[in-house]
């Protein structure tokens, strides 16, 4: 891209497998609805340097495998900045999702019925919901994202997710937990994450989880953790 575009009401839609979508730092923004950069059944495609706003969905994958999103930046939009519906095998790096100005977006990361993704060092701060939400989601990788100020969880894991790792990822200050496993799938492990600030609950099955690893119970109501590392 050479220039900014928007706002319009739909966004860009990779038509084809193997290419290279660089905005350079320019910006798409929408009208409040539709996607600002759709993948649909893509392979092989890097999407880098681009910012979405106002979209509902700031850069959305479905049926997408082998695809990478590299330093791109969501800001304000509506339902997910990134979301990643039946796809495997995508690699996320440096992206960024939030909204400065007031809380925004059910979550800033948004994967589900997705297996073997990769996302490192991307960061969620300020949605109105989750900073990463995985939904049915197994055999992914995170490693080194940040959570922080979320209105509900930092990292959330639920319905069938297994099996996922989460390796020195760091959620503080989030209004809900730092990381909560709901999921009923296993072999989901945790190393190095850090949180700082979010609510603990008063019993051992409220508390801070990953992969079924509990940290103590820290502080007193409303729980506030003091530096953990599940």
């Amino acid at each position: 891209m050479t220039a900014s575009i928007g706002p319009c009401a739909a966004g860009l839609k990779i038509g084809a497998n193997g290419i290279v979508l660089n905005c350079a730092g320019f910006s798409i923004s929408g009208g409040g609805a539709g996607i600002g950069i759709d993948l649909v059944g893509r392979s092989g495609v890097t999407v880098e340097h681009c910012k979405t706003s106002n979209f509902a969905e700031g850069i959305a994958l479905a049926g997408s495998s082998n695809n990478i999103l590299f330093a791109n930046t969501g800001t304000c939009n509506k339902v997910y900045y990134y979301e990643v519906t039946d796809s495997n095998l995508n690699t996320l790096v440096d992206n960024s999702a939030g909204c400065p100005a007031a809380p925004l977006g059910a979550a800033g990361f948004y994967l589900s019925a997705s297996s073997n993704n990769v996302f490192i060092d991307n960061t969620a701060v300020g949605t109105k919901g989750y900073g990463f939400y995985l939904f049915s989601s197994s055999g992914n990788n995170l490693v080194g994202n940040t959570a922080n100020s979320n209105n509900v969880d930092g990292f959330a894991l639920t319905a069938a997710s297994k099996s996922n790792n989460l390796f020195t990822n760091t959620a503080n200050s989030n209004l809900q937990y730092g990381y909560h496993d709901l999921s009923t799938g296993t072999g989901t492990k945790a190393t190095g994450n850090i949180y700082n600030g979010d609510i603990c609950g008063p019993t051992a099955a409220t508390h801070n989880t990953v992969g079924g690893a509990i940290p103590p119970n820290v502080g007193v109501p409303p729980y506030l953790c003091t530096p953990q590392s599940p």
